[in-house]
């Protein structure tokens, strides 16, 4: 872009001196594309069952009056939107039609996000097992309203996966579903009570948590009451500072174990009454 030969604020003759370069980020215009699938339709001379041919590329074997469907890419975009953004589903299809130029109801998104979930049904289950099997599993839950009423979204975090489940309570049952009511790994929780009805893990309260604790009553204890949370924050933060050291390659073999050996000697004269 050339600049104007005349000054605009005296209107004097205007010198070259540089070019300069300036970037514009924008999207581009977008429209759907469209597939057309020739779908062979037979039927078994033995049985008269109806058979018709499918592309792997299909996300529905409808055709006839329900013949138009939505490909996988606008599908994973309504599908992040509604459930990892929280739109509704009106929206999500106003968005589709403004933004793409892809015309499609909110009934419709439903169904198709339906069909999504059954797909991905068997991929959920092996999930859930791969938890239920894991060593470590830190579970979870928070506020979610499904129909405007409150539910909960639990999630469940291993060092492989992490799932999720929006259930209907915040109890044991919810936990026992996802975990198995036999789950015998190490559970790091809060303090939530359902938790503790799992009596064949081994519980691990998460330190974060106990960290804030520690905070909250050094903040409100009483001259001479501060001495516990102080030796319990210390303990704690001692203890993190040797997992990072192990995960350093700082310390490890004999002088993990004596470190270890006296954390866990510690342990017990610190939660004594004498203490």
């Amino acid at each position: 872009m050339l600049h104007p030969a005349q000054c605009a604020a005296c209107g004097g003759v205007v010198g070259s001196e540089r070019v300069d370069v300036q970037y514009q980020t924008d999207l581009p215009w977008v429209r759907p594309h469209v597939t057309a699938f020739h779908v062979h339709v037979g039927r078994c001379r033995h049985c008269g069952r109806r058979v018709q041919g499918r592309d792997a590329r299909q996300t529905s074997t409808a055709i006839g009056a329900a013949a138009s469907q939505v490909g996988p890419r606008a599908l994973a975009w309504a599908a992040w939107l509604h459930t990892g953004l929280g739109v509704p589903f009106a929206k999500v299809a106003t968005i589709l039609r403004t933004g793409f130029g892809l015309a499609i109801t909110p009934g419709g998104l439903v169904q198709a996000l339906h069909r999504v979930a059954a797909r991905s049904a068997p991929t959920y289950r092996a999930l859930v097992q791969a938890v239920r099997h894991s060593s470590v599993v830190a579970p979870d839950e928070t506020g979610w309203k499904v129909g405007g009423r409150l539910w909960w979204l639990w999630v469940f975090v291993t060092p492989e996966v992490t799932i999720y489940a929006i259930q209907p309570g915040r109890g044991y049952p919810q936990a026992a579903a996802i975990l198995g009511a036999r789950y015998a790994g190490v559970l790091v929780r809060d303090g939530w009570a359902p938790y503790r009805k799992l009596p064949h893990a081994t519980h691990q309260t998460c330190l974060a948590h106990l960290l804030r604790r520690t905070h909250h009553l050094l903040e409100t204890a009483q001259r001479g009451a501060a001495r516990f949370p102080h030796a319990v924050r210390r303990l704690l933060l001692r203890a993190l500072a040797l997992r990072d050291r192990r995960a350093g390659g700082e310390l490890g073999g004999h002088g993990l174990r004596v470190a270890l050996g006296r954390l866990e000697a510690r342990t017990p004269i610190l939660c004594s009454p004498a203490a």
